[in-house]
């Protein structure tokens, strides 16, 4: 799956100069006994890629991880059988476009990696998950092929780099919290992929169209 592999390339580039905050080893230089009262958000993000995460905030990260899987699993089981009646071939649009832009982070990541500002193209990412997902409702309520493959394509560009946010974000995991964490947010997604089963498809497809948002929200 091409969003999995912006899973593995966010976690490979995390590093990288220019890429969300730096990532030195965190040295605490301030003497004992006088503590800061507050935490900056640089030192949250260093403590975070110390590996200093504490449990609510990889809960929390988790959670936005889950929802990727959520996506993944309710978009092969709901989302793309919905296409067929208007437009068999938006599914292979909407892969097609997943490669592309895998391909083009490995290759950022590869030469240019101040390129990736992810948490900048963020909010882009979002709302542009968002407009495909409105544009691909508009295009099967008027069986607009046009519609439906111009919104595929801009929504799997949006949760393309959603999701490379959740595999970056998962970095300043534990081992520990990795290795209990990720099995039980996969499991969390595809049961909650399941209980939507029992919804209506508007709203199986509304909670889709909201994931990459929650996936913001959660992990940045």
């Amino acid at each position: 799956d091409a969003n999995g592999l912006l899973l593995l390339v966010g976690a490979g580039n995390l590093g990288a100069p220019g890429t969300l905050e730096g990532v030195d080893a965190l040295v605490d230089k301030t003497p004992r006994g006088m503590q800061p009262a507050e935490t900056s958000d640089s030192d949250k993000t260093a403590m975070r890629a110390a590996g200093n995460t504490s449990r609510r905030e990889a809960f929390v990260i988790l959670l936005g991880y889950a929802f990727v899987a959520f996506a993944i699993r309710t978009s092969n089981t709901t989302l793309y059988p919905s296409f067929d009646a208007v437009a068999p071939f938006a599914r292979d649009i909407n892969v097609g476009i997943g490669i592309l832009i895998s391909a083009l982070v490995v290759a950022a990541a590869l030469r240019k990696p101040c390129l990736l500002q992810a948490k900048a193209l963020g909010p882009i990412a979002v709302v542009a998950a968002l407009a495909g997902s409105a544009l691909m409702t508009i295009g099967l309520a008027r069986s607009s092929s046009v519609l439906l493959c111009t919104g595929a394509a801009l929504r799997c560009v949006g949760t393309s780099w959603t999701s490379l946010l959740a595999g970056i974000a998962c970095c300043s995991l534990t081992l520990r919290q990795l290795f209990v964490g990720i099995p039980a947010a996969l499991l969390g997604g595809y049961a909650l992929a399941w209980a939507t089963t029992a919804l209506s498809l508007e709203a199986t497809l509304a909670l889709l169209a909201l994931s990459p948002l929650l996936v913001y929200i959660f992990c940045c």
